[in-house]
Parts: structure tokens; C-alpha cells; sequence
């Protein structure tokens, strides 16, 4: 007994010690974070301005700051020539430099990545053959009368490369001409499907000059003007037919295009109407604007001898290429539907059929019967016919913004082979360029930016992909593609969503799924992003980046998130919330983000006027959204130490390099971003909620103006179909992972009313083991593919059964609290508060935002119990003692946030379990103002004179001199104040800076008390204080945007920025620089 006490207690003394070398080792991490914790930049190298002497500087600024690693882009963006002979992509010279860099980066510890393209989006080069680039559909249309032998030349096919039948591209390479037939297909009309020349049309117009030939001909870009009528605020093209005729459905091309980066449906600019007799008019519907340059829509069935197309003014004049009115139904949206746009509101146009469609059984391949030269020799059978000749011709995307010699056809995304013969090459002239030091010895990542390479509808092998996939042929329902109804409505729109299925897989797999395999078989490891907002194409997020190693999302700071209006963003919050969600599910732990991008011309003007406490407010979002790896975009390669503040990415930021002013007090912000990235990377994520979306759809477009309705005590992932069925069960209590992600609710979202059988399935499966699911029951059987008989059996045994885990008509949070769920994280004003939670086996991580203007004062409930909680400050590294008291169901902490602040409260080690620790009070009293007179000394060569004294602060742009007015840079303020032995006992003394613009750096009787880069500007200065006269010196680095502006004043004699994109003029408006105050000092008791 007694040899068995010495055991147990050895073990305890055992497990303790290990438990406490656990504590330290997290603290100790974040204390000084491990080089992976750190921030990594995207470096670009901007149009062959490219110098080793600039690269040594800018990599050796970068590991003095705190930089983690390097994202090597070439980059074009027509910016101007700074050295004195440009480096050229992939030339011997340029290799030399880009080894230099590689190497160089390696001794000082920084990681090397590089893109997966020159430019930014996203795989293609020069060396893309027209045979592997990028491909679309094209199709024309012969309407014949059968009933004998025909012999006809078919119109000449489309081979223009562009994103849409004729439309050139906007990229260079649309000279470029790639062209193979796929089929010829005849479909039998019905003898009321009539053409507007059988009509008798006669067109006319408001002013313009329109012929119906013109309008008809399928040219979707020879186009006539339509002037507007400024009394009206419209113009019109008129339809007169010899009767009345009944008008199901149009077509209309007028430039007007629903742009991808947009997710709400743009404002209708035309509408239709009707009259019976020329004079009056009536209203019959508006027209949608659609992704593709030709529009067509189903409208309500409408008899009338006159049919007017009304245009609304716009700023750009209006030219209209195609327009039709057709006596029958048509494919609704039949361009977005078959994968020519990406709008987000696909599911809401269904298409109505006409009386008579044509079946499939009908169709006639035509195929062999066409010759070379396109003449078709066919005994035609009785009746109308429309014969469709498919192809496919080139898209025409090019890589971008590469420097020119960088850029060229974009590779075939639904072509496997293509992409794979694109990477190798890819790695192999990197592999060149570098030494041999592609992966774990040298360059270990590649990153695919946003997907930025437009729309691609056809690959060579895309039927036999289709078939394998959905089950059926392709060939019989590729009218419906060009916008005809095969079977009948519902059949048809089934079919569009299992087209667009197998677009999205094709991507997903050929495009990532193959650059995954064929990276990692190089020994390289990939960061992916996918649509960063909206839907830009054909894609569900989740299935891209789960194929990368770091998922990767996108928030730009713009002046609404830096105002806390964070719902204004909620795409690129759904952006990196994604790419959390998969690493929580897939298990990567590791989530980017392209963090803090700006556009130079946001609000009154972002370039040169950003700092880190306003950035801070971005960059906590995106830790909030669940980022831990932060990215920064960008930090532009300075070849030239003689044009500052440099080179730049054209309008885009956020300027962070070697020139920016604050570049070498940089350091205490990347500390900050390298302390919360490590301790939001510990242990696994909590959550409460599986949030599946559905498909036919992607996160950043379903949730770009609302989030989950999640309440904001619990946390949630996102879900998609392929995580629902590969990687979730439940286990009687949990919906479990294989990465051990668990979730006590499965949520559906609006989306999911359209549900397919093998989602349907899997819900089934868990919902027979007691799963609890909130959502409502699913209305649409979305798949061809799908049984209905089966998809109904499934509906109604999951919501018509009377299943009590079955939550309908009831919120997320009232479901939440019916099965058992508390809060995790709970406080006063939720709406302005964010937290995340992370789990380890020795600790729970919560780490609290406050995404306000104002502090709070909060007794903050968390759900967690017996454990010690202490705040722990990412700003300092500092930890602290907090008041708390312990319950039997969860503990309550009280904290103290200033406005924009962000904590960490960790609970380690045991305690009782009704534990109260209740501190000694602290006050803060004024203890005395430090006034002038000020000593005040300019960096030089800016402009300010060298030295001023000033007997109060104020803004520099108050001053009536022109070198103060303007100055961007760190300026040095001296003074002194007296203190007295009582006032040195009284208790710790706090300098207080007042407001400060932007910088400030304390040092109090030469005892550097390093930089404050956010407020409050308020620093312990207690012990380097002595008895009567102290020296205070206050370092304050403003910014260049006023220094700027300054050089653009006409009376300026001499300029001292120079910057590669013009983005102030002599009237663009100041903003505050320097050391405001008042300087105080605080004591506290």
C-alpha cells in the first residue's frame, strides 16, 4: 500500500509538472511567437523594375520587422520604368534575381511562396497552347421546312475567342481564333413557334436607326446607337406586327451585363410594353439584366399588335444588337442557366413551358451529314425544324496583370491534362529560376489567388464527363444550352442544374483537385482562395479549398469596415469564414487570408493614409471570421532608393513596405498579428452550429447581405454537400468530423429548399439516429439525375414523419436553448462584440473583440467551468489577473474594453468550482498637464524646416508654413516636466499622449519605452522617473499623404514623393498629422 501512495503521488507530481510545462510552452508562444505565427507578404514585382540591391533592402526591412515570409507575384499594370533597363519574366537575369531573393529569404528565415501564374489570376502564361486554353460553347441557329431534301450552307460558326458567342475578349487575345465543331442537331418546332419575319415585324424606334434584319441576325456585337429621350428618361425600339400575335418570351442585347463581382441583382434599365392600337401603352413586365450580353426571358404571356422595349437613360450611351420576341416559352435566363453568367438568383426564374415541346427522343443528329465548308445535305422530315450547329472556340482570358512578356492564354480549368502539362511546366521554370529549390528546402508553397479568369463551358471530354457523372447523355439536351425547352419546363431546368454540376465539379477537381496531386508530388504545398466575393464562376468554395493545404479568403479595408459597419462586408467575412469552416472540417488548422488590401481611391483617398490602429480594425474581422495566418497585401518591391514612396501595385494597397513612413516602427503591429495568428491556432475551434447551404450556389454570394442567423453567444461553420455527406455522422449526441470537429446542430438555410437526393439521404441517415436539424422541408427536386419518387419517400420521411428533432418555424437560438445548448460566450451589447473560442487539452482560448467607437465595462458569461480565466493582451504580450467567480454551470469574468480593443482570456489550471477572485480596485487620477513650450525636430529632406519651437500642439496642417502643412514623417518633440518625492510615492505614473497622429515612440530620461501604434497613447513610465527634472522626447511618425498632396501645390519648388499611380491632386483634402495631446501625466492607485 504503502510503495502504491509513493506511485499515485508520483504521478500526480507527474501530470502536474506536465501540465504546467503545457501552460508555459502556450505562454511562452505567445510571448515571442514562432516564425510560422508571423505575417507573410505578398511582394510584387512590378513590370520588370527589379533590382538585387532593392531586394537585399527590402528583405532585410522585412525580418527587422517581424515578417514571417514573402509571396514573390510578378506583376505588370503598365507601371512606369524606375530602373535603367527592365529585368524581363523568366530571362537569365531575371532568374538571377529571383534566386537571390530565394536564397537571401531563406538565411533570414522567411518563407518564399509563389503564385500559380504571372499576375494574380490565376493559371496561364505564354506557354498555353490555344488547344489548352480556356474554352466556351457556340452555337448558331437555321430554322427550315422539311418535307424534302435539303441542301444548305449553315451560317459560319463563331471562332472569335471571348466570353460569349461573337463578343471579342477584353484581353489581347482575342485575335487569337481556335475553333472545332462538336454536333449538328435538328429539333422539330411547333407550328406555333414563329419567327418575327413570319410576323410581318416592322421595327421602329424612338431615334436610332434599327432594322429587323439587324436585330435578328445572332451578331451579338454589331449594334446600333439608341439616343436617349431626356423627357421621357427612356428610349424605345417598337415591334409593330400585321395582327395581334401572343409573345411568350424575349431576347435582347443592349451591353448591359450583370458584372460577377456583384451580388445583388442589379436595378432593371428596360422593361416591356404592349399596345393594341400604336398610341396607347401598357406596362407587361421589367427586363432582368442578365451575366451574359444577350438577355433571355420568359414574360408573362402578352397578346398585342405593338410591343415596345423601353431603355432607361444611362450615363453610357445604350446600342442594341439583338432583340426577339418569340410565341413560345423559352429557357428563363437560358444564358446564366447553361453557365454563361453566375448570378446568385439562378433559382428564382424557373422556366414555363408552352403547350408543345420538343422530346428528346425527336432530336436528330445531324453530324455526319455536314461537310467540311459547313453545307448540310438532309432529307428533312415533315414540319419545322431548327437545326443547331455546336462548337467550341476560345475564351480568350489571359493571366493577369503580368508584365507583358508573363502574359497568355489562360489554361483550360475542365481539362485535367491541360492543367497538368500547365503546372509542370509552371514548376519546372521555377525549379529552373530558383536552383532547384522547389519545396521543403526552399520555395515550400504555391498560391492560387481569387479566381479571376471569367466563365469556361466546354472541354474536349466534357461529354464523357457528363455522362459518368450524371448518368445520362449530354448530346439530345444541348438545345436547351442555347435556350430551347427539351421535354418540357421542369425537365429542362433539371437538366441546366446538372450542367452547371458538372461544370463546378470539373473545375473543382481538374483545376485544384489537380494542382493539389500534382503539387504535393513535387513536394509543394498550396494556399487557395477561391471567389473572395460573389460568385465570379461556376464553383462551390468549399470543394476548391479543400484541396489546399491553407484555405484562404480575402477583406479589404475599405472606410466602411474602418467605421465598424462590419454587415456593409459581410461577403468577405462569409469569404474567410469558409476557408476557416473547411480547415475545421478537412482539418488543415491553418486559415489566410489576403488581409487588408485597399483601393487607393476609397472614401476621400486610402494610398499612403493608412496606420496601424485603423487597420487594426480590419484585421480584427478577419480574426474574428477565423483567420490565423495573416497575409498582407502588399508590399511592392523598391528597386530605387531615390522615388519614395515608390513603387506600388497600381491603385491597390495597403502600401506596406520599406518606404512607408511608419516602415521601421512596424514591428510592435506585427507582434500584435503574430500573437493573435498563434493563439487562434491552438487546439481546435468551438462551435455549436453546422450551417448547410445547399448547392447550385457558394458561400460569399448566399451570404453576402446576411449572415447565418446564428445567434452571437454560439459559433458556427459553414457546411456544403460534400462535407454533409463525406465527413459528417452523428454519434447520439454530436455531429462529429474526422478532424474532431463537433456541432450539437445542424442548420438549414434558405437555399436548401432545393435539396438533391444524396444530401437528402445523408440527412435522413443521421435524423433516423436522433440528429436535431433546423430548416425548413425542401420544395424542388433540383437534379435530373435524381429520382422524384425517391426524393419525395426521403422529404417526407425526414419532415412529414412527426420527428421531434425536426425543427421548423423556430429560430436558430430557440432551438439552440430547446435542445440543451448554453451560450458559450455571453455579454451586454452582443451586437458589438465578436469572439472565437479555441479548445486544447490544458485550456480554453477565447479571444474577445469589442467593434466599437466606445469602451465597455461587462460581466462576460463564458461556458466554460473550474478553471482559472486571466486576461492575456496581444498588443504587449502582458497577462493579467481578472475578477471572476465560478458557478456550477459556467464562469463569469469581468473585463474592461477600451473601443476597437481585443483580448484574450484563457482559463488554465484548477480551481474551485465556486472559485471568486475579487481585486483590489485601481483608480486613474490626473496628476499634471505638460505644456510648452516644444521643442520640435523634422526628419529631414521632407520639406519641414529642421527645428521649430512651438508653445502649443497642434495638427501640422494648422501651420501657415508649407513644409509643416505637408509634412509626412517622424518628427521628435522634447520637453520636461518636474515631479516631486511625494508625487513619486503616490502610486504608478502614466504618460499620457492625448490624441496622436499617427506613431509615437516614448522615451522619458532616455529610457526607451518603445512605440505606441494605437490608443490609448498611454505608457507606465513609473520607473524611469527621479525627483525634479525629467526629460521626455516623443517620437511621432505621421504619414505621406499630406507630404503628397504638398508636391502637387503649384507653387511647390521642389517635389520630394514619387509614387508609380497619381492618386492626389493639389485640392485633394488634408487629413490630421502629428502630436495633438494634450500631454498628461495619470496616476494610478
Amino acid at each position: 500500500m504503502k510503495h502504491f501512495r509513493i506511485f499515485t503521488l508520483a504521478l500526480c507530481v507527474f501530470w502536474a509538472l506536465g501540465m504546467q510545462a503545457q501552460d508555459n510552452a502556450l505562454k511562452a508562444g505567445f510571448v515571442n511567437p514562432p516564425q510560422e505565427a508571423r505575417p507573410q507578404v505578398w511582394w510584387h514585382w512590378m513590370n520588370g523594375n527589379i533590382s538585387k540591391d532593392g531586394i537585399r533592402k527590402d528583405l532585410l526591412w522585412m525580418q527587422r520587422v517581424g515578417i514571417g515570409g514573402v509571396h514573390i507575384f510578378d506583376a505588370g499594370l503598365k507601371t512606369p520604368r524606375v530602373v535603367p533597363k527592365r529585368i524581363t519574366f523568366m530571362t537569365p537575369e531575371w532568374k538571377d534575381c529571383f534566386k537571390y531573393a530565394v536564397d537571401l529569404a531563406d538565411s533570414l528565415g522567411l518563407a518564399t511562396t509563389v503564385t500559380s501564374a504571372p499576375g494574380w489570376s490565376n493559371t496561364g502564361g505564354p506557354w498555353v497552347k490555344p488547344e489548352d486554353a480556356m474554352k466556351k460553347l457556340v452555337w448558331r441557329e437555321t430554322d427550315v421546312q422539311g418535307g424534302s431534301t435539303l441542301k444548305i450552307q449553315l451560317p459560319e460558326p463563331f471562332r472569335v475567342s471571348g466570353p460569349f458567342q461573337n463578343v471579342p475578349s477584353g484581353d489581347d487575345a482575342h485575335g487569337q481564333t481556335y475553333y472545332q465543331d462538336i454536333n449538328v442537331l435538328a429539333v422539330p418546332l411547333s407550328p406555333g413557334d414563329l419567327s418575327m419575319q413570319q410576323m410581318g415585324a416592322r421595327i421602329t424606334s424612338s431615334d436610332g436607326n434599327f432594322t429587323l434584319r439587324q436585330l435578328t441576325d445572332e451578331d451579338v456585337v454589331k449594334a446600333s446607337r439608341l439616343p436617349g429621350d431626356t423627357a421621357k428618361g427612356y428610349k424605345w425600339i417598337q415591334v409593330e406586327f400585321d395582327k395581334p400575335y401572343t409573345i411568350k418570351a424575349l431576347s435582347v442585347a443592349d451591353g448591359r451585363t450583370w458584372r460577377v463581382w456583384t451580388t445583388n441583382e442589379p436595378a432593371a434599365t428596360k422593361f416591356l410594353q404592349a399596345s393594341d392600337d400604336g398610341k396607347t401603352f401598357r406596362d407587361i413586365c421589367k427586363i432582368p439584366i442578365s451575366g451574359a450580353m444577350l438577355q433571355t426571358v420568359n414574360i408573362p404571356s402578352t397578346t398585342a399588335r405593338y410591343f415596345r422595349v423601353c431603355f432607361e437613360n444611362q450615363k453610357r450611351p445604350i446600342a442594341v444588337s439583338e432583340l426577339r420576341l418569340y410565341t413560345v416559352n423559352k429557357v428563363n435566363r437560358a444564358a446564366d442557366k447553361a453557365g454563361f453568367g453566375t448570378p446568385s438568383n439562378i433559382a428564382k426564374g424557373p422556366t414555363v413551358s408552352s403547350d408543345k415541346e420538343p422530346q428528346l427522343a425527336e432530336v436528330v443528329d445531324l453530324t455526319d451529314k455536314i461537310d467540311a465548308n459547313g453545307q448540310l445535305v438532309w432529307k428533312a422530315p415533315k414540319g419545322k425544324w431548327r437545326i443547331y450547329r455546336f462548337g467550341y472556340s476560345l475564351t480568350g482570358k489571359q493571366n493577369h496583370p503580368a508584365s507583358p512578356e508573363a502574359t497568355g492564354l489562360e489554361v483550360d480549368k475542365l481539362d485535367a491534362d491541360a492543367v497538368g502539362r500547365y503546372l509542370e511546366h509552371l514548376v519546372d521554370i521555377y525549379q529552373d529560376a530558383s536552383g532547384n529549390r522547389m519545396g521543403k528546402d526552399g520555395i515550400e508553397h504555391m498560391m492560387f489567388d481569387s479566381y479571376e479568369a471569367g466563365i469556361c463551358t466546354w472541354t474536349p471530354k466534357i461529354k464523357e464527363e457528363f455522362k459518368r457523372r450524371r448518368g445520362y447523355e449530354l448530346t439530345p439536351w444541348m438545345p436547351a444550352l442555347a435556350g430551347q425547352i427539351m421535354g418540357d419546363a421542369e425537365q429542362t431546368d433539371r437538366f441546366l442544374f446538372d450542367w452547371r454540376k458538372t461544370l463546378c465539379e470539373l473545375i473543382q477537381e481538374n483545376q485544384y483537385g489537380k494542382a493539389r496531386e500534382i503539387l504535393h508530388r513535387r513536394g509543394i504545398k498550396t494556399y487557395m482562395e477561391s471567389h473572395e466575393s460573389s460568385r465570379p464562376f461556376l464553383a462551390d468554395g468549399m470543394d476548391v479549398k479543400k484541396n489546399a493545404d491553407i484555405p484562404m479568403g480575402a477583406m479589404w479595408s475599405s472606410v466602411r469596415l474602418m467605421d465598424f459597419k462590419d454587415k456593409t462586408e459581410n461577403g468577405k467575412q462569409a469569404d474567410i469564414h469558409e476557408s476557416a469552416s473547411v480547415a475545421h472540417l478537412w482539418g488543415q488548422n491553418l486559415v489566410a487570408a489576403e488581409s487588408l488590401t485597399a483601393n487607393g481611391n476609397d472614401g476621400i483617398g486610402l494610398a499612403y493614409s493608412l496606420y496601424p490602429s485603423i487597420l487594426k480594425r480590419v484585421i480584427d474581422l478577419e480574426f474574428a471570421s477565423g483567420l490565423n495566418r495573416v497575409v498582407i497585401h502588399e508590399s511592392a518591391h523598391q528597386p530605387v532608393d531615390d522615388k519614395i514612396p515608390g513603387q506600388g501595385l497600381e491603385v491597390y494597397g495597403q502600401w506596406f513596405h520599406r518606404f512607408e513612413t511608419w516602415a521601421e516602427q512596424a514591428k510592435p503591429w506585427t507582434d500584435y498579428l503574430a500573437r493573435t495568428s498563434y493563439m487562434l491556432s491552438q487546439g481546435q475551434y468551438v462551435a455549436d452550429v453546422a450551417c448547410y447551404y445547399g448547392e447550385d450556389t457558394n458561400v460569399t454570394a448566399c451570404f453576402n447581405n446576411d449572415l447565418p442567423a446564428v445567434p452571437p453567444s454560439y459559433s458556427y461553420d459553414y457546411v456544403n454537400t460534400t462535407a454533409l455527406v463525406d465527413l459528417l455522422s452523428y454519434d447520439g449526441h454530436d455531429f462529429v468530423a474526422p478532424s474532431g470537429m463537433k456541432y450539437r446542430l445542424l442548420m438549414l438555410d434558405k437555399n436548401t429548399t432545393r435539396m438533391t437526393v444524396q444530401a437528402l439521404r445523408k440527412l435522413d441517415e443521421m435524423v433516423r439516429k436522433g440528429a436535431p436539424v433546423c430548416g425548413e422541408r425542401p420544395t424542388v427536386c433540383p437534379s435530373l439525375s435524381d429520382s422524384k419518387e425517391e426524393w419525395k419517400r426521403l422529404v417526407d420521411d425526414i419532415w412529414n414523419t412527426g420527428r421531434k428533432n425536426i425543427y421548423t418555424g423556430m429560430s436558430v437560438g430557440d432551438v439552440l436553448k430547446a435542445i440543451g445548448v448554453a451560450p458559450d460566450f455571453e455579454a451586454e451589447d452582443m451586437d458589438s462584440l465578436r469572439f472565437v473560442h479555441r479548445t486544447t487539452p490544458d485550456a480554453e482560448i477565447y479571444w474577445i473583440n469589442n467593434r466599437s467607437f466606445h469602451g465597455c465595462k461587462m460581466n462576460a458569461t463564458f461556458n466554460v467551468r473550474g478553471l482559472k480565466p486571466m486576461v492575456w493582451r496581444p498588443e504587449t504580450g502582458e497577462t493579467e489577473e481578472v475578477n471572476y467567480r465560478i458557478t456550477d454551470e459556467n464562469s463569469i469574468v469581468e473585463l474592461n474594453l477600451t473601443p476597437g480593443d481585443a483580448v484574450f482570456v484563457v482559463f488554465q489550471g484548477e480551481v474551485d468550482h465556486h472559485a471568486i477572485q475579487k481585486l483590489p480596485e485601481t483608480t486613474l487620477s490626473h496628476l499634471k498637464t505638460i505644456d510648452g513650450p516644444w521643442t520640435v525636430l523634422f526628419q529631414k529632406n521632407l520639406g519641414a524646416p529642421e527645428m521649430i519651437t512651438t508653445d502649443s500642439l497642434k495638427s501640422y496642417t494648422e501651420s501657415s508654413d508649407a513644409g509643416i502643412k505637408y509634412f509626412g514623417g517622424t518628427a521628435v518633440y522634447t520637453n520636461h516636466f518636474k515631479l516631486s518625492k511625494k508625487e513619486l510615492k503616490q502610486g504608478r505614473i502614466l504618460l499620457d499622449l492625448g490624441t496622436v497622429y499617427y506613431l509615437a515612440g516614448v522615451k522619458v530620461n532616455g529610457k526607451n519605452f518603445g512605440w505606441q501604434w494605437k490608443p490609448p497613447y498611454s505608457v507606465d513610465i513609473t520607473d524611469a522617473l527621479k525627483k525634479g527634472d525629467n526629460q521626455v522626447e516623443i517620437a511621432v511618425t505621421s504619414l505621406w499623404r499630406n507630404r503628397i498632396i504638398g508636391d502637387q501645390q503649384p507653387d511647390c519648388k521642389r517635389r520630394y514623393t514619387y509614387t508609380s499611380f497619381k492618386f492626389y491632386d493639389a485640392k485633394s483634402p488634408l487629413i490630421p498629422a502629428g502630436l495633438v495631446g494634450p500631454m498628461k501625466l495619470q496616476l494610478r492607485k
